[in-house]
């Protein structure tokens, strides 16, 4: 542990996290009445591990397998939802299509209830607020959902689909997996993962929108992405909710070597289907609700009461007979929600009279004597609903009392019983932040804590354009807030930051500036530059000769010009085989041989024997901003960064101007090549004073 309120992300302590320090590759989380299941790619059988606190996991019975059919033996990504009293596992045996098991018990035993359907790899279950049922999979063309046919409850008739489509804006690159499909609050947020899972820019990228359907999602961001030496290769995700009900999470594996291990970092959600990742490689302690009791008796009624304007009730039961309480002030005062075979019923109680004030129909039938979970969420006069993590209604008008809370009639042995002071991502707000977050609340002032994890500058950046009046405060003290972004040197620990009339749902982006910045000379850069790939010092310069190769600085600048002189040696004449200057480099995937060229994101000025090029470079979403003749073989480039503003000269003269509307704003920069040849002289790189 680094520190009380943090643990450590990646899951490879044997000490502290039991099996998981072997390795979780595909790491899939379900909870269940309290206590949270992981399974993941296994050479051997399934295995399921189990969790309370998500830090401490150990095997679900004496060695943690589940299933011993050998026909689903080493199934990649297994994948489980849980069922009118059964949990459903995919898994893809070798890669070999799938088969679905299924099981009363997470311990096991899982029997197959399938015969292999195929679908590639991947699969992945969703079950929608209409009650539909789909079956997400991986392919080239971008992530494929298709609709099943029958119920679950049909043995055998799970490879019956009558619909499917193809994501339109869910691929990356040549091969996309890793699919997983949530709904909260109205919003469809689909995650997926590619290249390939040893590429250490294996990533993770995400669509949203409001409506299923194969234009429905929209591409939004790159969600997971490092290359860093002791963190790459992050990837095949998915979300679920964390312990105090509200705030949601990722679960993905990164690599180290041959193993992959599990991670779990908090997501933070915008409110037009955005979403960024709090921190990366340390994440704060997972937040509790602030009640949650084991109850082994069938009537119980809390002693505290909620006072909470928000606040959300996860219920665990079994039974027709069972009600679950809430809203309650006397035993004539108070409101129910409980489940028939055919509907939801919320009733209230008014000095004795039963009133119905919610009733929700369903088109198939629950089985009401098996396991259940009403998750409710009360913000102010509007409640939504979950029932077995699935969205039935969100921010609907009804009118609840505060009160004690409780069941009665409740068949469920150890029925976990849990209340949180947050509803409707209100957590999200409240949470300690460790890296970009955005600013939801603009008709209020907004506080919010961030971790400095050490000490130093930091530019802070805006997405969004800010007002006229807009304010911005750090521990009290107001900063300069200028072009949408300022700098401040702040102490390693926890700060408050205030903003006042901020624009609606600004990302704010940290960064962090490294005090090495300093000019460097053409051998001060060779001498100082991190090499990937391989070169010749000639005395006339630095020779690079073919497949890709890179020099990077160290650190990362923010105004800065750098040049040099390059002669191109060989012939070549594609578009993706140039040479030449990169800067405002992050994330660059120096074992990357599935995405080419473009293994980086950052700007890319170079040249081939046809053309120059000015590139906006990000993996698959890279672009060619300009493209004109190249007129001889031996050429001045140099680029120059001030603020957002960002100029490229060949030959000392100025052929593209851009200004910098994104977050990104500070990098690292260098050479870079890919098979092209060239010999690069007079490398000059030279700070520039921000005003």
């Amino acid at each position: 542990m680094q520190n009380k309120m943090f643990y450590k992300n990646i899951f490879n302590d044997e000490k502290v996290n039991g099996s998981v320090c072997l390795g979780s590759p595909d790491p899939f989380i379900i909870k269940s009445n309290g206590y949270y299941y992981l399974t993941f790619t296994y050479c051997k059988q399934i295995k399921i591990l189990k969790s309370f606190d998500l830090i401490h996991f150990e095997n679900v019975n004496s060695t943690g397998f589940v299933s011993d059919d050998e026909l689903v033996s080493h199934a990649f990504a297994p994948e489980i939802i849980y069922h009118n009293g059964y949990y459903y596992l995919v898994g893809s045996p070798l890669g070999n299509g799938h088969y679905i098991l299924k099981s009363k018990s997470l311990e096991g035993p899982f029997e197959r209830v399938s015969d292999n359907f195929q679908e590639l790899i991947d699969g992945s279950f969703f079950i929608d607020s209409n009650e539909k049922k789909y079956f997400l999979r991986a392919s080239e063309s971008g992530i494929v959902i298709k609709k099943f046919a029958k119920e679950f409850s049909e043995k055998n008739d799970f490879d019956l689909f009558d619909d499917y489509f193809y994501f339109k804006n869910s691929i990356i690159g040549g091969w996309t997996e890793g699919p997983y499909l949530i709904k909260r609050y109205g919003v469809y947020y689909l995650t997926y993962t590619g290249t390939h899972f040893l590429s250490d820019c294996y990533r993770v990228d995400y669509c949203s929108g409001k409506e299923l359907t194969a234009d429905g999602l929209t591409f939004m961001d790159t969600l997971l992405l490092s290359t860093d030496e002791d963190f790459y290769s992050l990837g095949h995700s998915m979300n679920f909710v964390g312990p105090n009900l509200d705030s949601y999470y990722i679960a993905y594996h990164n690599r180290i070597d041959d193993n992959r291990f599990l991670n779990i970092s908090h997501l933070l959600f915008s409110k037009n289907g955005q979403m960024v990742v709090n921190g990366l490689k340390y994440e704060n302690m997972f937040e509790r609700p602030t009640f949650e009791k084991f109850i082994d008796k069938e009537n119980y009624l809390s002693e505290e009461e909620i006072t909470s304007e928000k606040s959300t009730i996860e219920f665990n039961f079994i039974g027709e007979d069972a009600k679950m309480i809430f809203s309650y002030l006397n035993e004539k005062n108070y409101s129910t929600i409980y489940l028939q075979p055919n509907s939801i019923i919320i009733d209230q109680i008014q000095n004795g009279k039963i009133k119905n004030i919610l009733s929700m129909n369903f088109k198939n039938q629950f089985d009401v004597n098996v396991l259940h979970t009403f998750r409710i969420q009360f913000n102010d006069s509007y409640v939504s609903l979950y029932l077995d993590n699935v969205e039935y209604f969100y921010h609907q008008k009804l009118l609840i009392n505060k009160g004690k809370f409780g069941f009665i009639n409740n068949k469920l042995n150890n029925a976990y019983l849990a209340y949180s002071k947050h509803s409707e991502g209100s957590s999200d707000i409240s949470a300690l932040k460790l890296n970009n977050f955005f600013v939801n609340n603009t008709d209020d002032d907004l506080k919010t804590n961030i971790y400095i994890d050490k000490d130093g500058e930091y530019l802070f950046s805006l997405k969004y354009n800010v007002k006229e009046n807009s304010k911005v405060y750090i521990d009290n003290k107001q900063v300069n807030l200028k072009d949408n972004m300022f700098f401040i040197n702040l102490e390693k620990g926890i700060h408050l930051i205030k903003f006042e009339n901020v624009s609606l749902n600004a990302l704010v982006k940290k960064q962090y500036l490294e005090n090495k910045a300093h000019d460097l000379s053409h051998y001060e850069f060779i001498k100082e530059a991190k090499k990937y790939g391989r070169y010749l010092t000639l005395n006339t310069g630095l020779y690079f000769e073919n497949d890709r190769n890179c020099l990077l600085t160290t650190f990362n600048s923010f105004n800065y010009s750098l040049s040099s002189d390059l002669k191109l040696v060989g012939n070549p004449q594609d578009e993706d085989r140039f040479i030449g200057l990169v800067f405002n480099v992050e994330n660059y995937a120096k074992d990357n041989p599935f995405e080419g060229a473009y293994s980086l994101q950052g700007y890319i000025f170079a040249l081939n024997s046809k053309y120059v090029y000015i590139i906006d470079a990000n993996f698959y979403y890279s672009k060619v901003l300009k493209k004109f003749k190249l007129k001889k073989i031996e050429n001045i480039l140099k680029i120059e960064k001030i603020n957002r503003q960002i100029n490229f000269y060949l030959n000392n003269e100025l052929v593209y101007s851009i200004n910098k509307k994104d977050e990104n704003l500070i990098g690292k920069c260098g050479i870079y090549m890919n098979h092209a040849s060239g010999i690069f002289s007079n490398i000059n790189l030279k700070q520039i004073e921000r005003n």
